[in-house]
């Protein structure tokens, strides 16, 4: 067995490696966000919540599956209440 300095230090390694790549995630969940926040067809669809777009957005089958829409949802809460 390692010294007790050798396995504290693994932990510290392993915890250091679970914090990046938490970080990693959460700047792919902002960029997905960005890319629907400002796309032009997700744009035209929360101006227009009733027309064929908007509902097409809003409907489970879009929703439950986009990770993009799910992220900016999460990013950009005010967007989904206009």
């Amino acid at each position: 067995m390692p010294p007790a300095e050798v396995r504290g230090g693994l932990r510290t390694l392993l915890q250091r490696r679970i914090s990046m790549a938490d970080e990693e995630q959460g700047y792919m969940k902002s960029l997905m966000a960005s890319i629907c926040h400002y796309c032009p067809i997700c744009r035209f669809g929360r101006k227009n919540p009733e027309s064929l777009v908007g509902r097409m957005l809003r409907h489970p089958f879009h929703a439950e599956r986009c990770p993009f829409w799910k992220a900016e949802i999460e990013k950009y809460p005010q967007a989904e209440k206009k």
